[in-house]
C-alpha cells in the first residue's frame, strides 16, 4: 500500500510540474513577444520621424532662387 501511495504522489507531482512548466514557458514567450513588439514599434517610429524630417528639409528655402 505504501508503494502504491508513493507512485501516486510521483505521478501527481509530475502533472503539477508539467502544468507549471507549460505556464512558465507561456509567460516567457509572451514577454519576448511584447519586447519584440516594442522594438519594432520604435523602429517604425524612427523611420516615420526620419521621413518627416527629410520632407520638411525639402520644403525649406535654400537661399538661391535661380
Amino acid at each position: 500500500m505504501l508503494i502504491k501511495l508513493r507512485k501516486g504522489k510521483r505521478a501527481q507531482s509530475l502533472v503539477i510540474v508539467a502544468l507549471s512548466a507549460t505556464a512558465l514557458f507561456g509567460i516567457i514567450a509572451l514577454g519576448l513577444d511584447a519586447g519584440r513588439l516594442y522594438f519594432q514599434r520604435r523602429d517604425v517610429q524612427n523611420a516615420a520621424d526620419a521621413g518627416a524630417l527629410a520632407g520638411a528639409q525639402e520644403l525649406l528655402p535654400t537661399g538661391s532662387n535661380t
